[in-house]
């Protein structure tokens, strides 16, 4: 079971970089906000080559050297820290999706959100089934079969706030001080969930 979760990660945080990489700069030091088990940022780094640090509230991660950690919306770095910062399924767990935005944009000008959207009551109570599977009881599984080793600290963090519409996370990457400059759709229909990737530059 443990094997079989490994490779799925490895699996995902492939397809994930696959899809966002053309927007990330081709070197320099990127931010991975929320990086969870790490293999976002492990992808990041075998598959384009990137200096990636890490950072999250809490620490669960599975490969990699861990992330830095902060507290929910802020972070611990310098403004312009980074090239880029990429936000991976993330804007549904912190308290102030608006105040992680913000401060991502202070220590890196471009911002990379992908994002798991919908509208609709179907679209929204199919997206809340599915932060509860594999939100919440995926990282309880997870435990269970030792594929991460962290406190029930991770579990509260891992509770989802929110769903989110396109429109809920536009309104809140404005609201940071971002412009968009691309916006790449899921090909799913957005009243039954989509996975959209946003591209924001900090506003001049």
């Amino acid at each position: 079971m443990k094997a079989r979760l490994e490779r799925a990660a490895r699996e995902r945080a492939v397809r994930i970089v696959g899809r966002i990489r053309g927007h990330l700069p081709a070197g320099g030091r990127v931010l991975d906000v929320g990086s969870g088990t790490g293999h976002n940022a492990d992808a990041l780094r075998r598959v384009v080559g990137l200096e990636v640090v890490e950072t999250d509230v809490v620490d669960m991660h599975v490969v990699g050297v861990g992330p830095v950690l902060c507290a929910d919306g802020v972070l611990p770095f310098a403004d312009d820290a980074f090239g880029a910062a990429v936000v991976l399924h993330v804007l549904q767990f912190p308290a102030d999706p608006t105040a992680v935005l913000a401060e991502t944009a202070r220590v890196a000008s471009r911002v990379v959100v992908l994002q798991s959207t919908t509208g609709g009551v179907l679209g929204r109570a199919a997206l809340v089934a599915r932060g509860f599977v594999f939100g919440r009881l995926a990282f309880q599984v997870s435990r269970l079969v030792g594929f991460i080793d962290s406190g029930m600290a991770a579990g509260v963090a891992l509770h989802v706030r929110r769903v989110l519409s396109r429109e809920d996370v536009r309104t809140a990457a404005y609201a940071a001080g971002l412009r968009e400059i691309a916006f790449e759709p899921d090909r799913l229909p957005v009243p039954f969930g989509g996975r959209d990737l946003f591209v924001f530059d900090r506003a001049q």
